[in-house]
């Protein structure tokens, strides 16, 4: 099976298409043991979270970087799309980390590190 494909819109405009997506999916445990037995733990389960990284090469002036540079600066809710053979998924998520990787003698690289607003919808 190939890889996820990762789609970025901002204002209804795709921006990018990245490369190497990372989709982490949790839920929070919320403890629910009996304090007075002071046995076993017990939990349920509780708010579910998600969060995509990414990465593309690094493109001077390129109008899509510049667009996830604002996106970033500007605390912009971007809409996602994650795309496979077998799996699609598609939520909106803003920028948490965008660091650029510059080592000697090799590309200049980004990653873009989105943390999930609600819900991460399958389709």
């Amino acid at each position: 099976m190939k890889g996820f494909d990762c789609l970025l819109s901002i204002g209804g405009k795709e921006v990018a298409a990245q490369i190497n997506a990372d989709l982490k999916r949790a839920v929070t445990a919320s403890d629910v043991s009996d304090r007075v037995a002071m046995e076993w733990q017990e939990s349920l389960p509780g708010l579910k979270s998600w969060t995509v990284t990414c990465n593309g090469a690094y493109v001077v002036n390129d109008k899509a970087l510049i667009a996830l540079e604002d996106a970033f600066v500007n605390h912009t809710i971007i809409d996602l799309s994650l795309k496979s053979e077998v799996m699609n998924y598609h939520g909106k998520a803003f920028i948490v980390a965008f660091p650029i990787g510059a080592q000697f003698n090799k590309d200049v690289t980004y990653t873009v590190q989105l943390q999930g607003t609600g819900a991460l919808e399958r389709e």
